[in-house]
């Protein structure tokens, strides 16, 4: 299967999010709108319902390199979140 051109493929996510077509619980977006790179973004999760974490925001930094999407992005949570698989 083919791996579409990294700037396709974050220009798609980017309209998605400007648009709504997004799950509501999730925002995100350029942490820069200058950035012609693409490569920071911010994006802010709302805690599922009926969890410990219902109510709460959380605000996590993605930084996608030069060979997303066939890499995955690295990504940094900057709200504290207290779970065992993330550090």
């Amino acid at each position: 299967m083919s791996v579409p051109p990294r700037n396709f493929k974050l220009l798609e996510e980017l309209e998605k999010s400007e648009h709504g077509q997004t799950d509501h619980s999730i925002s995100y977006g350029l942490e820069d709108s200058n950035d012609i790179t693409l490569s920071r973004w911010v994006c802010m999760i709302m805690g599922p319902d009926g969890t410990a974490f219902e109510g709460r925001f959380y605000s996590v930094l993605v930084e996608t390199g030069a060979n997303y999407p066939a890499q995955p992005p690295s990504v940094q949570f900057q709200t504290r979140i207290n779970l065992p698989f993330v550090n």
